[in-house]
């Protein structure tokens, strides 16, 4: 099911990426001759207007062949310069065309985890009742009558606000008489905490774990906080490929960067797929925005083969007021697509080894 899981969440941000590549060359009259999900050997077409459309056997990656974006052989076999389709369009066009997929990504991104805060709820360590997450079997608390799921919403009279109110009272020894809610029932729970510890022993555990309140945010809040979160961790984000960039190419040792900041491949991301399924359906749906973010930030970087480095191109040619040679442009884009694979390469052995330490 991991595996399962993670094709559905790398296929469907693929699947809006050259959606919207699709969307912004027909938008401008640009035909587009093909549009495949997956890549190499195709095992169903069927044409539907002017285009043909794809399902390929490698589930992984897709693309749009638009009419215009490449040269093309002539009638003796040697490359020409395109006159038509996205070839006609001015700067703006051709930008547009190619930045629609990296900002579908985004706007994707945003609009999953903005799913997430209004349909799941966020966790929130807000001031007000303690929800207790667990209560280990055979511990004081559970003698005390404690469940987990319970909420705590007074402690010996006393509102509770915080959650350190809670842990304060039973690092000391007493009696504690807590109230409690739970289903919308709520009951009195009376307990005496004074275990007997002998000099230089460690204060054995009560047994509980708090977790924090899950608060629903409506759908206006919602966007602007997944809005302001996400965009807001650009920058970061590029900082980490940068990072990852020089790691990878520099061969250092995988099993010595932190957890919080390594680049990862198909295999770190299919482990991933498995941690974050642990929280069921909101988690998978928030690893989905977080590697759509991704994907939409990584194809902005200016190499060539990327949306980046094509963007590139076309402002090069822009200011030159004259395009590429024909051939020039490909070869420029195949030296960048094979970084790109190199890349990926190496990243997806280093998630190897750090699997096998």
């Amino acid at each position: 099911m991991t595996i399962l899981y993670w094709l559905i969440i790398i296929n469907v941000a693929v699947m809006v990426h050259e959606l919207a590549h699709y969307a912004a060359a027909r938008a401008q009259g640009v035909k587009v001759k093909a549009f495949s999900l997956g890549m190499g050997p195709i095992l169903l077409r069927r044409a539907y207007g002017s285009t043909e459309w794809r399902l390929s056997a490698l589930p992984l990656g897709g693309y749009v062949d638009i009419e215009g974006l490449a040269a093309t052989p002539g009638p003796d076999g040697k490359l020409i310069q395109p006159a038509t389709g996205m070839a006609r369009l001015s700067w703006a066009g051709k930008a547009f065309i190619l930045a629609a997929g990296p900002l579908s990504n985004i706007v994707l991104a945003i609009l999953l985890v903005a799913g997430v805060l209004a349909i799941h709820g966020v966790a929130k360590m807000l001031p007000g009742p303690a929800g207790l997450q667990s209560v280990v079997s055979g511990s004081p608390a559970a003698s005390a009558g404690l469940r987990s799921g319970d909420v705590i919403t007074r402690l010996d009279g006393q509102p509770v606000t915080s959650f350190e109110q809670v842990r304060a009272a039973l690092r000391a020894n007493g009696s504690h008489q807590l109230t409690i809610q739970n289903d919308g029932a709520t009951r009195e729970v009376s307990f005496q905490w004074a275990p007997a510890m002998k000099p230089n022993e460690k204060r054995p555990l009560f047994g509980i774990a708090f977790a924090p309140t899950l608060v629903k945010v409506p759908v206006g809040e919602a966007l602007w906080t997944s809005t302001s979160t996400l965009i807001g961790g650009i920058p970061p984000t590029i900082a980490l490929f940068g990072k990852g960039f020089l790691r990878v190419f520099s061969f250092s040792d995988p099993r010595q960067e932190p957890a919080d900041s390594r680049i990862m491949g198909p295999v770190g991301t299919i482990g991933a797929v498995s941690d974050f399924a642990q929280d069921g359906l909101a988690g998978l749906v928030t690893l989905a925005g977080l590697i759509s973010l991704s994907l939409g930030i990584f194809n902005l970087f200016p190499i060539p083969g990327l949306d980046g480095g094509r963007l590139v191109l076309i402002t090069l040619a822009s200011l030159r007021r004259r395009p590429l040679a024909p051939g020039q442009e490909e070869f420029i884009n195949f030296l960048g697509f094979s970084f790109v694979i190199a890349f990926i390469v190496l990243v997806t052995f280093r998630d190897l080894s750090r699997l096998g330490s």
